[in-house]
């Protein structure tokens, strides 16, 4: 990947799925972190005709193609995304540079069967590098990191790498929303 993936040099440490659970104590957030389906079909679950689509730039550098997103819940920005394909790949699967509106989760389900995807990795991301800025002025917030999950997939010898940051008030309607006080693990384990 090139400088629009986030930088490992820059980036803390990825962790998965039980390491998150020990770091989170947010249970709905951390539910959503962890969410294994489309995030625009559960966002649209949620709340309905609220739901809205933005594709807020897409840009191709020397090495990669990339697209940025939001997935809105009425005006609260609850994910900004990034998808990142390298030229190489763009070149055997040049329709991934095409979807325009449609979110990549959508696209890709209906164009390719037997998609898989790789286990989430998450961070929290400081508010200094540029995935977390970006995110956090697109969401309005200020906040001193923002937690970010990544995944990839095989597209017709491509490799997206697909990152989302996570507004931390997702899943939750209305200003009044406070986080839940149990830990992803105990959430887990009770139910």
């Amino acid at each position: 990947m090139d400088g629009s993936a986030l930088d490992a040099m820059h980036t803390p440490p990825w962790i998965g799925p039980e390491a998150l659970q020990r770091q989170e104590s947010d249970l709905r957030l951390c539910a959503w972190l962890q969410s294994p389906g489309l995030l625009t079909q559960r966002i649209r679950e949620t709340v309905g005709d609220a739901f809205s689509f933005e594709a807020l730039r897409e840009y191709s550098t020397a090495a990669a193609h990339v697209r940025e997103v939001a997935l809105r819940a009425g005006e609260a920005v609850w994910v900004v995304g990034r998808t990142t394909i390298p030229l190489a790949g763009l070149r055997r699967a040049a329709w991934l540079a095409e979807v325009g509106s449609v979110p990549i989760g959508e696209a890709l389900q209906a164009r390719v069967s037997g998609l898989e995807r790789s286990p989430f990795e998450f961070c929290r991301i400081p508010a200094g590098h540029e995935f977390a800025y970006l995110a956090l002025g697109i969401m309005g917030l200020e906040r001193p990191w923002i937690w970010v999950r990544r995944s990839r997939f095989q597209v017709d010898g491509a490799l997206l790498e697909i990152h989302e940051a996570f507004n931390p008030g997702i899943g939750v309607l209305g200003p009044e929303a406070a986080p839940a006080t149990e830990t992803c693990r105990s959430a887990r384990q009770g139910g």
